[in-house]
């Protein structure tokens, strides 16, 4: 089964109005990369799901296949090339279908589309690149859940994202990124007074940034073993 199609299987069947878990059972489909124009496709697509579960009963099925229409023909790497984030464009596309505007539509919809896509494309530019097609995402999405509540009154549930991707990013920003999450690693021992603590200086040495460290152990000593303290002092000062 191609990428589209388990896509919109997806949003035709999850039964939740709140776009970051919607956005997160797509991340995570069989196929779905860490970048790429897919998510040109499934941005709106979450949107568009999170919009019919909300309650606005328009022909769902119909949305979706419109906007893998739309998503499929915006190239790959457009952030890079063209200077407009692929994830934003889906999302402006999911709003026109969801208010039905097209090039000639001369009402307040084809304004807003306008407001949001920029507002969108600020927030990104805030944090910069490179890419991050799941960082992306989820500004994009924060911004059109703040701009449906303010000038639509649609309330769509919002949430603190925490990344979990960043170990298969390999153009992770770490700490830049605003849904970067450090992960908890522990080095335990017997007496937490030598193998541990040097791992523990180790590893905040090298990666502070990506991890949160700790050490500990089964049955503590009250002194650091002062070899472990000259050794580590001697490398690294």
């Amino acid at each position: 089964m191609d990428k589209n199609t388990l896509i919109k299987q997806t949003c035709l069947t999850i039964n939740t109005d709140n776009p970051f878990i919607i956005l997160d059972h797509l991340f995570q489909l069989e196929g779905i990369n860490m970048h790429g124009p897919e998510h040109h496709v499934l941005d709106g697509c979450a949107l568009l799901s999170a919009l019919y579960n909300h309650g606005f009963k328009f022909n769902l099925n119909d949305a979706l296949d419109e906007m893998i229409r739309r998503g499929t023909m915006m190239p790959g790497a457009t952030c890079g090339h063209w200077g407009v984030c692929g994830s934003v464009s889906s999302l402006g596309a999911a709003l026109s279908i969801f208010h039905q505007t097209g090039p000639l539509s001369s009402d307040s919809h084809y304004k807003n589309h306008m407001k949001f896509t920029s507002a969108a494309l600020h927030n990104i530019s805030e944090v910069g690149g490179p890419r991050g097609c799941k960082r992306n995402a989820w500004l994009s999405m924060k911004t059109a859940v703040e701009f449906l509540k303010e000038v639509y009154s649609i309330t769509l549930p919002d949430e603190p994202v925490e990344c979990t991707f960043s170990f298969r990013n390999a153009q992770c920003i770490q700490k830049q990124c605003p849904f970067h999450k450090k992960l908890k690693v522990a080095f335990v021992c017997v007496h937490n007074s030598c193998r541990s603590q040097m791992a523990e200086a180790l590893l905040k040495h090298y990666d502070s940034d990506l991890f949160d460290v700790y050490s500990a152990g089964t049955e503590t000593k009250p002194q650091i073993n002062q070899d472990a303290v000259r050794l580590i002092k001697n490398l690294y000062s």
